[in-house]
C-alpha cells in the first residue's frame, strides 16, 4: 500500500507507552494520514484560505512578541507552552522560519533542532523529576505539496491521568496555566 505518512515520535517511560527501557524514537510509515495531523492541516489550510497566512507563523510572530509562554529560543528555534496548552507542561517546538517539510530539514538546522529539542527535555526533566513524556513530529504528509503548513513537535509529559471528564467528555483539563509554565522549566 502507499504511504501517505511517516510518523516520528518518541516515548519516554512506562506511563507513556515505552516498551522498550532504554531511549528510543520510532518512525512508522502509515497508510492514512491520522486524524490529528489531518486536523492540523485542515485548519491551516482554512486559516491560509482567510489571511493568506500562514497560522503558525503567525503564532510564532504573537509568542515572540509576548514572551509570557516562551521556554527556550535560539537562533532557529521557538520552545513554547501553547496558549491552548492540551495538559499541563505541554511544549510545542517550532522552527521559527516558515517550513513545511521536516524530511527535507537543512544540515545546518540539525544542530540547533538538536538543541531545541534537549534543552526542552532537560528543563522538562530537571523540574518534573524525570516524567514520562511522548513527544512526535507534525509535518506535511508525504507526497502533498501543502506550503500553508508548518511542521513542528509537540511533547507531551504525562503529569496527570485523565480521568472522568476528560474521557467523558474530551475536554481537556490542565492545573498549570501555560504562562507560569517557563518559570517553572527555569
Amino acid at each position: 500500500s502507499k504511504t501517505a505518512y511517516v510518523q516520528v515520535f518518541h516515548n519516554h517511560g512506562r506511563d507513556a507507552g515505552a516498551s522498550i527501557s532504554h531511549p528510543h524514537s520510532q518512525l512508522i510509515a502509515l497508510p492514512i494520514i491520522p486524524p490529528d495531523v489531518q486536523r492540523s492541516v485542515h485548519w491551516s489550510a482554512e486559516f491560509y484560505k482567510a489571511h493568506a497566512a500562514c497560522i503558525h507563523c503567525r503564532i510564532i510572530s504573537w509568542e515572540l512578541e509576548d514572551k509570557r509562554r516562551i521556554v527556550y529560543e535560539n537562533k532557529d528555534f521557538l520552545v513554547l507552552a501553547p496558549y491552548a496548552s492540551r495538559i499541563s507542561f505541554e511544549l510545542r517546538i517550532y522552527p521559527k522560519i516558515h517550513d513545511p517539510y521536516f524530511d527535507l530539514l537543512s544540515e545546518a538546522l540539525l544542530e540547533t533542532t538538536a538543541d531545541a529539542i534537549t534543552t526542552a527535555l532537560r528543563k522538562l526533566g530537571a523540574a518534573l523529576e524525570d516524567p514520562a513524556y511522548n513527544f512526535f513530529i507534525h509535518t506535511t504528509p508525504t507526497g502533498n505539496h501543502m506550503e500553508h503548513y508548518h511542521w513542528h513537535m509537540e511533547i507531551l509529559p504525562k503529569t496527570s491521568v485523565p480521568a472522568g471528564l476528560e474521557l467523558g467528555t474530551g475536554v481537556d483539563v490542565t492545573v498549570v496555566r501555560p504562562e507560569d509554565v517557563p518559570a517553572l522549566l527555569s
